[in-house]
């Protein structure tokens, strides 16, 4: 009986405990499901995403960022969707710079839907949003910020630079423009940084 007991109020400890952990996310949130029940199913991925869904690229780039689904409760590839903030969905044939594709993920064979930037330009820069609908009609969603830096002009347009044996040589790597997210790295021909040589 005692045991019996015992249990009963572990089990109620547990649902209490189970009930008051998670985050206060929106319908459409990063971690739990408007009900505040399930854990968000979504994964994103792409090569240049950091912790905070944010990427970083220069103008003039491709990007595709993956969105899987990571459960079996959707009816259909269409009812997951990228829609870009405050916009209509984004769709295989939205325009020819950007574009979804919709696939199943290699190995688990989860819905996966992919947006595609053929040349990514300052247009496209803002925040994305892949949302997925449950046959439960429940609502999921992750963000994704997107930065479009413009391209790099040298100040030098030359492409070879050249010195006799033993003389000094200067290579102007400057660039114009006064962006803070410039990063120049001198690398030798392995990619080896030649920094502090």
């Amino acid at each position: 009986m005692k045991l019996l007991v015992f249990f009963l109020l572990l089990r109620d400890q547990l649902r209490c405990a189970h009930a008051t952990t998670g985050h206060a996310d929106s319908i459409y949130g990063d971690g739990i499901s408007a009900e505040g029940l399930e854990r968000n199913p979504i994964r994103l991925s792409s090569k240049h995403l950091d912790p905070e869904n944010t990427l970083i690229l220069r103008q003039g780039k491709p990007l595709m960022i993956e969105c899987v689904y990571a459960r079996d409760d959707i009816a259909d590839i269409s009812d997951l969707q990228w829609h870009k903030k405050g916009a209509r969905p984004i769709d295989g044939s939205s325009s020819s710079s950007i574009f979804t594709t919709g696939l199943l993920e290699h190995g688990t064979r989860y819905r996966k839907k992919n947006l595609h930037f053929t040349a990514i330009h300052k247009r496209d820069e803002g925040s994305y949003q892949c949302r997925a609908r449950t046959l439960g009609g429940i609502m999921f969603s992750r963000e994704v910020r997107v930065i479009v830096l413009n391209e790099i002009t040298w100040n030098d347009e030359s492409h070879s630079v050249g010195a006799l044996v033993g003389e000094p040589l200067t290579i102007d790597c400057g660039v114009k423009g006064n962006e803070e997210h410039h990063q120049i790295t001198i690398t030798d021909n392995e990619g080896e940084s030649l920094d502090g040589m």
